[in-house]
């Protein structure tokens, strides 16, 4: 009777230490299984931290032309402005009054850009008048 108890309880050790060797194989194979996976997200990751490098180095190239693009705007409009200035001085000599001083010449500006920004109307007009040409002016 304990010779048949022993060997049901070495039976039931053998089993046991067979499933923990099966579970012990198993998470071994987890292991392997997710230190791959960590090796593939690891090499994800750096792939699109490059990517974030390239896109910041594109987008201050971009901010660096779009400032130039608007200070270029800038002083293209200031030149028209000159042209401007000088054109009425041609057409309409009679209602042309020279500025007392660029001090005024800056208030003046400060005073147009304090005003809300006039919408652009596009004027067609048949042959040449000074008058349409200032107007046309404006609407640039």
């Amino acid at each position: 009777m304990q010779l048949d108890k022993a060997k049901d309880d070495l039976k039931v050790l053998e089993t046991t230490v067979a499933d923990l060797e099966k579970s012990i194989a198993d998470g071994k194979d987890e292991i392997v299984i997710l230190t791959d996976e960590i090796d593939a997200l690891t090499a994800r990751l750096a792939s699109l931290n490059k990517q974030v490098e390239e896109a910041t180095v594109n987008s201050k190239e971009d901010n660096e032309d779009c400032q130039s693009l608007m200070a270029n705007h800038g002083a293209a409009l200031e030149i028209l402005g000159m042209v401007k200035y000088r054109l009425n001085k041609f057409y309409n000599s009679a209602m042309y009054k020279e500025p007392a001083a660029r001090i005024q010449l800056h208030s003046q500006k400060q005073a147009k850009e304090d005003a809300p920004a006039p919408r652009l109307q596009l004027r067609c007009f048949n042959g040449f008048d000074g008058d349409k040409t200032l107007d046309s002016m404006d609407c640039i």
